[in-house]
């Protein structure tokens, strides 16, 4: 997780230096649109960015969710949530051993 969270804090400072360089190139009315924008296509992918990074079995079907019914934002509450479930289907099976 803690690697998870220095690549997003690495990538949100890379994106913020490129969104700057643009408002000063861009002209200044949509300056500050063009900075925005990447913050919100990050945070509305912010799931699937999670399943991926997680390794999740589902990550496709989640970002599929996210995706299609995320702006619906119980379809992008859903997806944060299945990201965060447990990304293994085999569970350990307790196995009793009898002496005869």
């Amino acid at each position: 997780m803690k690697n998870f969270i220095n690549n997003l804090t690495k990538t949100f400072f890379i994106i913020a230096l490129i969104c700057i360089a643009i408002s000063f190139i861009a002209p200044s009315d949509c300056g500050f649109g063009l900075f925005l924008l990447p913050f919100l296509i990050i945070s509305y992918i912010f799931p699937s960015i999670i399943a991926f990074s997680r390794k999740h079995n589902n990550k496709v079907p989640i970002l599929i969710v996210n995706l299609i019914f995320g702006w619906t934002f119980i379809g992008y509450i859903i997806a944060f949530i299945w990201s965060f479930t447990s990304s293994t289907s085999n569970f350990a099976v307790p196995v009793v051993i009898v002496n005869k």
